[in-house]
């Protein structure tokens, strides 16, 4: 997933994997392909095919050149965590919005996860 214009489709693809139908599919999903809990959400979204079909060099790629402050990225695991791990699993949505600077906000019920993530688009690469 690269540029801009991807994001949109990754978007539909967290929230269909966390959605209230699914968020327990993506549970016992994780759950055959790994047993830690110590994945971050880069790892965890790459498991549950939320970021399409990228081979090892790829996602090593996407995984450095990733332009979310490092603090941002922690918050997206915890939530990552929190949404597979509690027991009953909580839904998780979030939101995407072309913003600087980068920030995020998080609201939490027993029933739902909701994250606003403001960060600016990426710039279209040329190929």
């Amino acid at each position: 997933m690269d540029g801009a214009a991807a994001r949109p489709t990754l978007v539909e693809n967290i929230n269909s994997a966390f959605s209230r139908e699914n968020v327990e599919i993506s549970v016992a999903r994780l759950q055959q392909i790994s047993k830690s809990r110590r994945e971050d959400f880069l790892s965890i979204s790459r498991k549950l095919g939320i970021l399409g079909d990228m081979d090892d060099r790829r996602f090593r790629r996407y995984r450095k050149n990733i332009t979310l402050p490092r603090l941002i990225q922690q918050i997206l695991t915890t939530t990552h965590h929190t949404a597979l791990f509690a027991n009953p699993p909580i839904p998780m949505h979030i939101e995407i919005n072309d913003a600087t600077p980068p920030s995020i906000e998080i609201t939490v019920t027993d029933e739902l996860i909701s994250i606003r993530l403001n960060r600016p688009d990426p710039s279209a690469r040329p190929r």
